[in-house]
């Protein structure tokens, strides 16, 4: 399913032609189906796991299998890469380069744009949502 899905999101991004909303419902459909199916296994492993614990009478195993479920998920980290293509092992080092980056992005050196002077109007060409 996850191959189909790569597919269709190659087929979006690379194709100007096809109907986009067909594409981007298929994916959609496809990625429910696929997160379906995942929280199905995370549910048999915990179900698995709970009969293990209500089976056995041994007190180690069972606070082994109590432990496993109780498990945190580690948080999430990025990879932030210096200008010599190092990768950054602190996170204060990682922040300091991303605010870098998005700094030298957008802050451009160019002069303010002047106030508005006179009397207020409405648009000449108003602006729409499409």
């Amino acid at each position: 399913m996850s191959s189909e899905r790569y597919q269709l999101r190659q087929q979006l991004n690379n194709n100007q032609s096809i109907d986009k909303t067909m594409l981007r419902t298929s994916i959609n459909k496809l990625t429910n189906t696929i997160q379906k199916r995942l929280r199905q296994l995370r549910e048999a492993a915990a179900d698995q796991i709970c009969q293990d614990i209500s089976n056995t009478d041994n007190s180690r195993q069972m606070f082994e299998a109590v432990r496993s479920l109780n498990k945190t998920k580690a948080p999430m980290t990025i990879g932030v890469h210096d200008e010599h293509g190092q990768l950054i092992a602190t996170d204060a080092q990682k922040a300091e380069v991303v605010k870098n980056y998005l700094e030298q992005q957008l802050t451009r050196n160019e002069t303010p744009l002047e106030p508005f002077e006179g009397l207020p109007r409405p648009l000449e060409k108003p602006f729409t949502w499409c």
